[in-house]
């Protein structure tokens, strides 16, 4: 394990991509988040009734792509982790007015605060003085593998969530082709950042144990962690399989996480959970 000295030293670098201002979503990605998440999660949105069909059509294999779960209105919603405040600045877009973000990392945490409006904590979970049973969603995005211990934490996220409030959950998915594949090379790894390994099936019993019921499970890929992969794997001159695939063309490989996902063998786990409601006692 890394010491706490060699972790402050990869957050506070100033390269690490959270100490970077965020990005409002534009373009074609922007207008495909706004489609899917209208068409599919009752996200706010002036399309009609036909244009709301017409894209649940045309955007169904992207679905669950962004945060695969119903609006929150206005909140109140916790990011953990949140890092630059990207999440948080999109959920603003949107016009989620109660946000909450928890970020250690000094440098993460100031560009989180120039540029929401969300009330940011700059410490650890544990010191963050929030609310027990207050937040209708819990928000732990490429999180869970940074902490000294996963169970503990779930167990605090369980304990902030009101009564049927959303937990969504994203990691690395040490389950996956491309981990499989490319080993040591694989760029999901992140040594020393990243303090565990999640697979499916461990994830989603820890899940249970802190108490969740789990709604939605599905993986995808990102395009720059396949890119830095097959850069690794040319790089080493790895052999085998691996090293055929880094022989193929950057797009090509990148294709292949296409039927990957398709498999539930993507590089990322997304896991949508709830706190259970309270089972009604008849009169």
């Amino acid at each position: 394990m890394p010491t706490a000295q060699e972790l402050r030293q990869v957050y506070e670098g100033g390269d690490y991509y959270t100490t970077q201002p965020p990005t409002p979503r534009r373009g074609l990605a922007g207008r495909l988040q706004d489609g899917v998440l209208q068409a599919f999660w009752g996200y706010p949105g002036a399309r009609s009734g036909l244009q709301k069909a017409l894209l649940r059509l045309l955007l169904w294999p992207l679905r669950t792509r962004f945060m695969p779960l119903p609006f929150p209105g206005a909140g109140p919603v916790l990011d953990i982790g949140c890092g630059n405040g990207q999440r948080l600045l999109e959920l603003q877009h949107y016009g989620v007015t109660a946000l909450y973000g928890v970020e250690p990392t000094v440098a993460a945490a100031e560009q989180a605060r120039l540029h929401t409006r969300a009330d940011i904590r700059a410490c650890l979970l544990e010191d963050a003085g929030l609310p027990r049973e207050h937040f209708r969603l819990v928000i732990l995005n490429q999180v869970l593998e940074h902490v000294p211990s996963p169970p503990q934490t779930l167990r605090q996220i369980h304990d902030l969530l009101v009564p049927g409030g959303w937990f969504y959950l994203t990691v690395p998915n040490f389950g996956s082709w491309e981990a499989a594949l490319a080993g040591a090379h694989w760029d999901g790894l992140q040594v020393p950042a990243h303090l565990h390994h999640f697979t499916r099936e461990p994830l989603l019993r820890a899940l249970r144990e802190a108490g969740f019921e789990i709604e939605r499970v599905c993986t995808d890929s990102v395009a720059d962690v396949t890119r830095n992969t097959w850069k690794a794997l040319r790089r080493d001159r790895v052999g085998g399989v691996a090293g055929r695939l880094a022989r193929w063309p950057l797009r090509a490989v990148q294709a292949l996480t296409v039927l990957a996902d398709r498999c539930g063998r993507g590089q990322m786990l997304r896991v949508v959970a709830r706190r259970p409601e309270p089972h009604a006692h008849p009169a």
